[in-house]
């Protein structure tokens, strides 16, 4: 894959670059290298200064290739990113969004709606009326729902990549309680 080739070469230039990290992860993701992502996902987030984007892609990665039952471990890495998140250490909004979104997903899955709809609350607090996490926040909430976890996960393919690099959030933090 010509284009991961060439992006690696640029990583090798920056290699402590949270961007170039975190879009190598989705670009390895993306070109069907689990193995590789999955890897590549534990040493960046085993970085003591993971930048809370990184610690978040990391978190995607793990949840794209294992599904369910990484949940612990996304909600995990999660919590530890939206946590680190200060005035020194932003986060870009679409990364927050992600990491919201796809803990929602997590804790949809074992049955936590509550916890699921204030992960959701969060996202709308950054997107305020943002028509897909209302909608998934509906489907959420809303008892015989069965398919609500699949729509968080199109709601949280179009915060997939950052799309707002330059906005910035300095202050979040978890909303759920331990990864079950």
């Amino acid at each position: 894959m010509p284009a991961l080739r060439f992006f690696e070469f640029s990583l090798e230039r920056r290699p402590r670059d949270p961007d170039m990290q975190a879009f190598h992860l989705f670009m390895l993701t993306n070109a069907g290298f689990a193995a590789r992502a999955i890897e590549q996902a534990r040493l960046y987030a085993a970085s003591p200064g993971a930048s809370p984007d990184v610690l978040i892609a990391a978190a995607m990665t793990y949840f794209e290739i294992g599904g369910e039952a990484e949940a612990p471990a996304v909600l995990s890495l999660l919590s530890r990113a939206l946590a680190s998140i200060g005035p020194r250490n932003p986060a870009s909004v679409g990364f927050v969004v992600l990491a919201y979104l796809v803990a929602a997903q997590c804790l949809a899955f074992h049955g936590r709606v509550n916890e699921a709809a204030a992960a959701l609350d969060e996202a709308l607090r950054i997107r305020p009326g943002d028509a897909g996490i209302m909608e998934a926040r509906e489907h959420i909430v809303t008892p015989g729902n069965g398919d609500a976890a699949d729509r968080l996960k199109r709601v949280s393919d179009k915060f997939r990549l950052p799309v707002e690099t330059r906005a910035i959030v300095t202050t979040a933090q978890p909303v759920w309680g331990k990864a079950a």
